[in-house]
């Protein structure tokens, strides 16, 4: 379970990696679906740990 420093760490984290995301990749390139799907994963761990 992640307190509550560390989920805003990890929102920080992933606020960083969607906007560097938006500014450097390529609508074609290849790996925005894995970006993505990790960023969803992620998301869901911290959504479910708030639940705790």
């Amino acid at each position: 379970m992640l307190d509550k420093d560390e989920i805003e760490m990890v929102e920080r984290e992933l606020a960083f990696l969607e906007c560097l995301k938006k500014e450097r990749c390529q609508p074609s390139c290849m790996f925005i679906p894995t970006i993505n799907e990790e960023i969803r994963e992620v998301r869901r761990a911290v959504n479910l740990s708030k639940k705790r």
